[in-house]
């Protein structure tokens, strides 16, 4: 308990601001001199590496810079577009457009691409087609 008769619980007294423990502060820099840049460049320690020599690629070498991706799945695009349509809150529209990516993704089914994808593709797409036709 303090002078005062109450207790002080993590009481730490504040500092005497009026008694500075810091060092003064340092004089001002009043004019910096530029340095003028030298004339050559200074030669560095470690040499540059030489440049690499350029070649042409042979005709015959198929270049992997024009090799086609595959194709996306219209499906996908399709479940992107339905989305965005039920985002706006534009239902019917988006109904189709689901209808549409199952159809398309029962296309990319039965040709053998990305089965997998597909398969999900289906899954969200009915759900979603679910979803807004069970809230008509």
């Amino acid at each position: 308990i303090g002078g005062n008769g109450r207790a002080r619980v993590g009481y730490e007294p504040a500092p005497n601001l009026n008694r500075s423990t810091l060092p003064p502060p340092a004089e001002a820099v009043t004019g910096l001199s530029r340095v003028a840049p030298s004339p050559k460049p200074r030669p560095s320690a470690t040499p540059s590496p030489p440049a690499p020599v350029r070649t042409a690629r042979a005709a015959s070498a198929p270049s992997t810079a024009t090799t086609p991706a595959p194709p996306r799945s219209n499906g996908r695009a399709r479940q992107t577009e339905a989305r965005r349509l039920q985002r706006q809150g534009r239902t019917e529209e988006a109904v189709a457009a689901y209808r549409d990516a199952i159809s398309a993704y029962q296309d990319d089914l039965s040709a053998g691409r990305d089965p997998g994808g597909a398969e999900r593709g289906i899954a969200s797409s009915q759900a979603a087609l679910d979803l807004l036709e069970g809230g008509r």
